[in-house]
């Protein structure tokens, strides 16, 4: 008897250091990353960032890609950007988390495209966003998109040579600094457009404004200045332009509307701001 309780208690301390030594065998698997790469390729110089990381699990933010009008960094161009695609050709969706690293591309097309007439710098509106109802603001260049000169005088007309002629969709467009003269209507027969901002205007000698300026934008609301010394010289402006056109026996009912519309406000930022909340 005493020698079978010797041998019982062989066998648990064996199976206590058994159980014990599988104790302390660790399953390890390989470490695994907690971020994940976004790179963008064919951005035609719209991105200053065209690789960061983000937390894997990350929903980035749609509304700083997609459908947007932007300038490029060298401030000489100006693009719609569309919808976005993988490098393998499928649709990248935005609203999905992001759990692996991805390359990304955008649809791009250039917003304008322009025929110099010194020194008149005539551009005109890609045809092709006509119908993108997704257009819905427009920041027209400081500089010229062809040579990158400051333009002076932006011009349209009353018809097709109208930079925006029929554009529906746009309601919010934003004028350039610095420019001494609009020749035309510009925005023609644009019947969505609801406001305008001036981002910066003086009175200029010799300066004054179209009768056809903003023509057929019939549910026009708002013209916004940046400060109310710009609101005075616009109205200034304004009033000697009616006056000159009255003495003229040309009609004055388009801009005289103008008056009652105009407002002090601060204008839509002009520079591009998504980069700063892809990454830190």
């Amino acid at each position: 008897m005493k020698k079978c309780l010797t041998m019982l208690a062989a066998v648990l301390v064996c199976t206590t250091i058994f159980l014990a030594g599988c104790g302390d065998k660790k399953q390890t698997t390989p470490d695994q990353p907690s971020t994940v790469t976004i790179t963008i390729q064919n951005a035609g110089s719209c991105f200053s960032h065209t690789k960061f990381t983000v937390e894997k699990g990350t929903i980035l933010d749609g509304s700083l890609y997609e459908n947007i009008t932007r300038l490029n960094n060298g401030d000489r161009q100006v693009y719609f950007i569309g919808q976005w695609h993988t490098s393998e050709g499928s649709p990248f969706d935005f609203s999905q988390p992001v759990n692996e690293s991805v390359t990304i591309s955008p649809e791009i097309t250039q917003l304008y495209t322009e025929v110099d007439n010194y020194p008149v710098i005539t551009v005109t509106a890609n045809q092709d966003l006509k119908d993108n109802q997704d257009m819905t603001t427009v920041i027209l260049p400081r500089k010229s998109p062809y040579n990158g000169n400051s333009i002076s005088t932006l011009a349209g007309s009353d018809s097709e040579g109208a930079i925006f002629n029929g554009f529906n969709y746009i309601q919010t467009a934003v004028m350039p600094e610095y420019i001494s003269y609009y020749q035309g209507s510009i925005f023609y027969d644009c019947s969505g457009l609801k406001e305008v901002y001036f981002t910066s205007y003086g009175y200029y000698l010799n300066r004054s404004i179209p009768s056809n300026f903003l023509e057929g934008c019939d549910n026009l609301e708002k013209l916004y200045f940046s400060n109310q010394d710009d609101l005075d010289d616009f109205s200034r402006m304004l009033t000697a332009a009616i006056e000159e056109y009255q003495s003229d026996s040309v009609s004055t009912a388009n801009i005289e509307r103008f008056a009652s519309m105009l407002e002090v406000k601060t204008p839509p930022d002009m520079t591009w701001r998504a980069d700063s909340g892809l990454y830190e």
